[in-house]
């Protein structure tokens, strides 16, 4: 039944299908994360006085970042939770499920969302650093948000699969590049191997 199978296959792919959704609106969220460690401390003084301490400015930021880009981290991490929670819930047809695969999520978090969170996170915390400013931090996650949606659609044609494939930074493009041929039983049995062109991309970006 072909139905049954394009069912399975959209269910079965979730694991990585919703990061293309949750990956760009969270830089919203990043955002007020990593980029109000900074801001905060401009706006109270807290910042420059640990910088007239012994504390150095590298030491302040690397500390600041690493602490916001692990709570980051651990917020996208409830993302990838709920989805695979989602999928042992009773209501949820069992038949167009497929089978109960949690390191499908796994893989999808720690090869895409993890990278692309920790990307947008430090865009975002060296904008803030620089402007001192929240306002324009958001404007720069708005700047971001349409560039990256008007260079997806406008590339979005076959001559420029391969060119995606590598500078797309979150992934996704690669992701279905290697998987643009596979037969329904092998997106709902198979991971991409990391490796080619998906490998390329996610050690550039």
């Amino acid at each position: 039944n072909q139905c049954l199978i394009a069912k399975v296959q959209k269910r079965h792919q979730t694991g990585v299908n919703y990061m293309k959704a949750f990956l760009v609106f969270f830089m919203l969220a990043t955002t007020a994360i990593v980029a109000n460690v900074v801001a905060r401390d401009a706006t109270t003084g807290f910042g420059p006085m640990i910088q007239a301490s012994q504390v150095t400015t590298f030491d302040y930021l690397y500390g600041r970042f690493t602490g916001a880009f692990a709570a980051v981290a651990l917020c996208f991490a409830s993302v990838s939770i709920g989805t695979l929670v989602g999928t042992v819930m009773p209501w949820v047809d069992r038949e167009t499920l497929g089978a109960f695969r949690p390191g499908d999520y796994a893989f999808a978090y720690l090869v895409f969302g993890l990278p692309a969170v920790f990307l947008t996170s430090a865009i975002f915390f060296a904008l803030a650093t620089v402007t001192r400013s929240m306002m324009a931090t958001y404007v720069g996650v708005v700047a971001f948000f349409i560039v990256y949606l008007t260079l997806t659609s406008s590339l979005d044609r076959p001559e420029f699969r391969t060119a995606m494939a590598w500078i797309e930074p979150f992934g996704l493009s690669a992701f279905g590049e290697v998987s643009r041929y596979w037969t329904p039983a092998e997106r709902n049995t198979r991971l991409p191997d990391l490796s080619g062109v998906l490998l390329y991309n996610r050690l550039i970006w």
